[in-house]
Parts: C-alpha cells; structure tokens; sequence
C-alpha cells in the first residue's frame, strides 16, 4: 500500500488545486533553506576571516553554477520522465529509470570532479582573478568539486522523490543539510581557523549527509527495487532524461 504523504500527493486522482498547494509549500519552503549555503558562507567568510577571502569566495560564484546548471538540466528531465512512470503506476520502468540515472549521474558528476579538481586555477585564470586571492579562490573550488558527488545525489534523489509526489522529504534534507553547514562552519572556522576551506568542508560535508539520507530514503521505497540484478543501464531511457534535461 502506498504510504499517506505520497497517496496525498497522487495527483492523477481527485482535485489537483489542494494537492498542488500542498505539493508547492515543501518545495518553496525548501528553496529558501537552500539559500542559506550561500548566505550563511558569505556571513561567516566575510565576518570572520577577512576581505579577501570573501572575494576568493565570491569569485568561484559563477564557475560552479556551470556545473550545477548541468546538473539542474539532467535532474528536471529525470523528474520528468520519473513522474510519468509513476503516474501510469509502471513501476518496472520506473524502476529502470531510477537505477538508469544514479548510474549515469555518477559517471557524469566524476568526470566534472575530475575537471573540476584538474582545472581551478585554470577556470579562475579565465575570469582574470586577482593574483592576492588565486590560492584561496582555487582551494575552495577544488573543495567544493570534492563535494559536487554529494550535492549531484542530493538533486538526483529530490527530482525523483519529487517525481513520484513526495516533496517533503526532499525540504527535510535541505533543512538538515543547511543546519549543518551553518554548524561547521562556525566550527571550522571559528574553532579549528581553515577560514576558506573550513567553509568549503563544511558546505561539501552537508552536501554528503544530505546525499547519504537521499540514498537510504530511496532504498526503502516501496516502489523501487534495488536488488543487484537490477543494476544495468537502461538505454532507452538516457534519450529522453538527457533531451528534457
């Protein structure tokens, strides 16, 4: 039997106003808490570390919203296709679209790790970044693509849940990860002085707790079958993932 917040969230029955509403006020609640990362660092950063370092901070800004836009873009098109499955209830396929996109996520999100950590200071060389700030600029990037398998995970896992008409499960993780990281960060940098990296680590270690809790909420879901032998590529469903994204 399908558990109450998801037959709540069923919208292929009844009226769709209430349930949208219901369906909405998670997801907003959700994107204002993720706003804290970035609030809280520069707080944190600019408060308690220095000019400089807010700058080094700052200057990475546009460079990892390339990577997470790319992210962004496969999600939404696997919550696309996720939804669908669900709402006809073929949960086979549904299935082979879930396991279809961890694996290539994975792959894809190694590879921009592997970019990431390989390219810093040549990325922050493009944007002219003041030669004062290079080594903390490029030392924060290099963290913060450490944490992009986390964070990669996290957004796969919300777009599915979301897909199959959960969206609170997904705001509860946000939540969580978005107090840890004001946690550690105060922590890190406050307690232990890694100024930029402590912030780094602190936002990449979040990333990976949200992503673990993800993964678990996932695994126990009534309609997904993680079972080894299901863990193949499904071809026929990277096209459409890959052209809605």
């Amino acid at each position: 039997m399908q558990s109450k917040s998801l037959r709540n969230q069923d919208m292929t029955t009844g009226s769709i106003t209430g349930k949208m509403l219901i369906f909405a006020v998670p997801v907003f609640f959700g994107s204002v808490f993720g706003q804290l990362y970035n609030v809280v660092d520069t707080i944190v950063v600019g408060r308690y570390v220095g000019s400089e370092a807010l700058a080094a901070v700052g200057s990475c800004g546009n460079i990892l919203m390339v990577f997470y836009a790319l992210m962004m873009g496969m999600n939404i098109g696997a919550g696309v296709v996720v939804s669908q499955y669900f709402g006809a209830k073929d949960y086979r396929q549904l299935n082979r679209t879930v396991i279809t996109l961890l694996i290539i996520a994975t792959c894809i999100t190694l590879v921009m790790v592997v970019l990431g950590l390989s390219l810093s200071r040549v990325f922050l060389q493009l944007l002219n970044t003041p030669a004062n700030i290079m080594d903390d600029a490029a030392l924060y990037l290099r963290i913060c693509f450490v944490g992009l398998l986390g964070q990669f995970y996290y957004y796969v896992g919300s777009y599915i849940l979301r897909g199959m008409g959960d969206s609170r499960w997904p705001m509860y993780m946000l939540i969580l990860s978005s107090v840890i990281n004001i946690v550690l960060d105060l922590l890190f940098v406050l307690q232990f002085h890694w100024d930029v990296a402590g912030v780094a680590w602190a936002t990449a270690i979040a990333q990976a707790v949200s992503a673990v809790v993800v993964l678990i909420r996932l695994a126990r879901h009534e309609h997904l079958d993680f079972s080894r032998g299901n863990w193949h590529i499904d071809r026929s469903k990277i096209r459409p993932i890959l052209t809605i994204g």
